[in-house]
């Protein structure tokens, strides 16, 4: 079965990778014939981000290679900081990506070299695709929901008919919708031009990202894709080795587990830098004892995953244990919802400290007022 995966740095036609650790071996031909296809398409994603299964959809990037990146075993640059970023909370974030193909690549009728054959190795390229990609995240205090539609049209108008159309009335008609109140950061296979840093700039891009694309590589862009064959189709004595589907449906709700986990360490470690000085001995044994149970489930998620073989029938039962680590140490649906919890308590009892102190100096400055004048009265 072909498999098909991200282009990433040292990757050309006919040469061997391992889909078990995302390795590239060495190149099985002596040389090679290929044929070019044009296949001139584009695409374009956008949607509001709430989790990481909505990140992943638009980038089109698989559960499993977004939990490498994020636990620092797979180096993707440029889409790989957009995976790795955190949510942020009362934010509305929105998030799009421009793909355009050009042509491909494809290795044909090539026979491989004599003594071709390696161990630790399991496909080899046979096609690689070309074109660009661009992707924005865009994030706004805004709560108005009409906003997502607003960004929606504007960017498909700007990117699908290169601008041909106006895609400008309705920012002109919306700018009392927090438009302008917005953080835009920005990535592209392309080089050339403005980074956008609004809406506008953003719009002006869309527009020309087609036309940048052709710019690269004589016209072909950057490579996006590359699709990987078996080895047993060069010989059959070779064992078929490829990923289990049924493992990587299960990936999503495992994802959400991490960024749980992951974020709400985060979370607490940044609120106990701040604040640790005023907790109480209650308070700051309670902090440590959700430290301990997210670095116990922490300690399992990043060796899975560091060691994760989508390949291997053993890895369902080494996921369902990881998961399980996590049911068993969570206190509420799950741990940022018990750290938002934590922090809320310990800033309602500052509060309600301060409250204290100020109703007791209040009394005591009316107290003594009420001697001052008793006293005055006597005499």
């Amino acid at each position: 079965m072909t498999e098909i995966i991200p282009f990433k740095f040292g990757m050309i036609l006919g040469r061997t990778v391992n889909i078990q650790n995302n390795s590239i071996g060495l190149d099985i031909f002596s040389e090679l014939t290929t044929t070019t296809i044009e296949c001139p398409s584009k695409t374009i994603s956008c949607e509001a981000i709430q989790s990481s299964a909505d990140v992943n959809n638009v980038l089109d990037i698989s559960s499993d290679m977004s939990l490498k990146i994020k636990a620092g075993h797979l180096n993707m640059e440029g889409i790989g900081t957009y995976i790795k970023e955190e949510r942020v909370d009362n934010t509305l974030e929105i998030m799009l990506r421009a793909h355009v193909k050009t042509m491909s690549e494809t290795l044909t009728n090539s026979q491989p070299k004599n003594g071709w054959k390696s161990r630790g190795v399991t496909h080899y390229i046979r096609s690689i695709v070309y074109g660009g990609d661009l992707v924005a995240r865009i994030c706004t205090k805004s709560t108005d929901p009409r906003i997502i539609e607003v960004i929606k049209g504007n960017v498909k108008a700007a990117f699908l008919t290169d601008g041909q159309i106006s895609s400008n009335t309705e920012v002109r008609r919306n700018r009392n919708t927090h438009l302008s109140e917005m953080n835009i950061s920005y990535y592209s296979t392309t080089l050339e031009g403005e980074i956008p840093t609004d809406l506008g700039g953003l719009l002006k891009a869309l527009m020309q990202f087609t036309s940048e694309v052709k710019k690269i590589n004589g016209g072909k862009g950057s490579p996006l894709m590359c699709e990987l064959v078996p080895l047993n189709q060069l010989d059959s004595s070779i064992p078929v080795i490829s990923n289990i589907r049924g493992i990587m449906t299960k990936l999503g709700p495992f994802e959400e587990k991490y960024d749980d986990t992951r974020d709400a360490e985060k979370m607490l470690k940044k609120f106990e830098e701040d604040n640790l000085a005023s907790f109480t001995d209650k308070q700051n044994e309670r902090c440590m004892n959700i430290q301990q149970r997210i670095g116990r489930v922490l300690e399992h998620f990043t060796d899975f995953i560091a060691n994760m073989d989508l390949t291997q029938t053993k890895t369902a039962s080494k996921l369902e244990h990881a998961a399980n680590v996590y049911q068993e140490n969570i206190r509420r649906i799950g741990f940022q919802a018990e750290v938002r919890q934590f922090i809320h308590e310990v800033e309602a009892s500052r509060t309600a400290a301060f409250d204290l102190t100020a109703w007791k100096a209040f009394i005591f400055a009316a107290l003594a007022s009420l001697g001052i004048l008793l006293v005055k009265n006597h005499h």
